[in-house]
């Protein structure tokens, strides 16, 4: 007897639920051995009843196993076609004296999902030579993303690839445009394009012999073919120095700061040129347009913030063309501070001191501070008034206050 159903399913795909099997014997009992002697492993086949389903389908998978303690178990039984009804029937194919049949009750078989992938998108190259990266498709189960071997129902199938917009500067696609899946894969291997250009893509359709539902249309990423030069491809040049930039530190996000010029004398991708700064600026205090070239200010240059009074910058300038070619430049960026704020003394000083204390003697000492950055933080100290006897003094470095002479007046303010 059939002990579990297969289960619907979709064609080229193993039954989610594979039939089990088990033998009673005349009283109705479970058998749980068979095969002795010289008899040998009864072994069970599974066929599809004629007039069921579809009328070329077949089975793929393990469609006989061996009875095992009184089971057959099926384990990757599938069918290659859909079609609606379908029967197996079991038999005892060994030994030939067992007499056993069962059959399951009718189940259906879709036609299976799959999509369609771009594993491996196109690489840039250079025109009229094969692209150093080719594209490659993947045909992937819709339940579970694998890779489907695509060998059911006889059918081949075919990945085409076109360029996209191929009017637009007359280039043409060459090499073997159309490749055929094998098991669930389609690589291209020498697909050229004959004219240099920017932001090429490729359409790939695909579909079956004969003609099935499995057909879709995909587009690759953008990619660019350079201009051929052989190994004529010379680097770009900065047309000058950069020289010392002074700014403030107040100065605005997105400031000029100045602009990089270079010329490249190489046609096609070979010349097209583009901008970054390579090192000395790891926080991102700048920025460069890639295009235009021109450096402004990214971040705030707060020296208190910052505590950074100069950069040195490494601009770089890099053609299109494969491989690239490059140069860079320094470029010196010198911060100058901005006198923000007013120093602060911490609070007055009041002492007292004896009128025959000696000269010289430290009276006390002023606490003083200025948050503005470098110079501008630094701190002068005077005595402006109360001292016109010149009996004080105090560091102008320090702050530190002495007495000069005897006391001659008991208060000074």
């Amino acid at each position: 007897m059939i002990i579990e159903q297969p289960s619907n399913g979709d064609e080229g795909a193993a039954m989610a639920t594979q039939p089990k099997l088990r033998l009673r014997d005349a009283s109705n009992d479970f058998v749980n051995n068979v095969g002795y002697g010289e008899v040998g492993t009864w072994v069970v086949m599974a066929t599809i009843r004629q007039g069921t389903g579809h009328p070329n389908a077949s089975i793929t998978g393990n469609s006989t196993v061996k009875f095992s303690q009184g089971w057959a178990n099926f384990t990757e039984l599938s069918i290659s076609h859909s079609g609606s009804g379908y029967v197996l029937d079991f038999h005892i194919s060994q030994p030939q004296s067992a007499s056993f049949n069962a059959s399951s009750v009718p189940f259906d078989i879709a036609e299976r999902n799959v999509n369609f992938v771009i594993s491996r998108q196109p690489g840039d190259g250079n025109e009229g030579e094969v692209l150093p990266q080719q594209p490659q498709i993947e045909v992937r189960d819709s339940s579970n993303n694998e890779i489907v071997n695509t060998g059911w129902k006889g059918r081949r199938w075919y990945a085409k690839a076109s360029l996209m917009d191929a009017n637009s500067n007359g280039a043409m696609l060459g090499g073997d445009t159309t490749v055929e899946f094998v098991d669930g894969v389609a690589t291209f291997t020498d697909l050229t394009v004959d004219i240099s250009g920017l932001n090429y893509q490729l359409n790939i359709e695909t579909n079956t012999d004969p003609v099935s539902s499995y057909t879709d249309r995909l587009t690759t990423a953008k990619f660019d073919i350079a201009y051929n030069s052989g190994n004529s491809n010379t680097a770009p040049v900065f047309s000058e120095s950069f020289p010392t930039v002074t700014l403030r530190e107040d100065t605005t996000v997105d400031t000029l700061v100045t602009k990089a010029n270079a010329t490249d004398s190489n046609p096609g991708l070979n010349g097209v040129l583009r901008f970054s700064i390579s090192s000395g600026d790891s926080q991102g205090f700048f920025k460069v347009d890639s295009v235009t070239g021109e450096i402004k200010v990214a971040k705030t240059l707060d020296l208190e913030s910052t505590q950074l009074a100069s950069y040195t910058l490494t601009v770089k300038v890099e053609d299109k063309g494969n491989p690239t070619q490059s140069a860079t430049q320094i470029l010196n960026i010198e911060i100058s501070s901005v006198n923000e704020f007013a120093p602060k003394i911490s609070s007055n000083i009041n002492e007292t001191v004896r009128e025959d204390s000696a000269v010289f003697t430290v009276v006390g000492k002023v606490l003083a501070s200025d948050d503005d950055f470098g110079e501008d933080g630094r701190l002068s100290y005077s005595i402006v008034s109360g001292n016109d006897e010149g009996c004080f003094k105090i560091n102008t470095t320090t702050g530190m206050k002495i007495q000069l002479q005897y006391i001659a007046s008991s208060k000074y303010i």
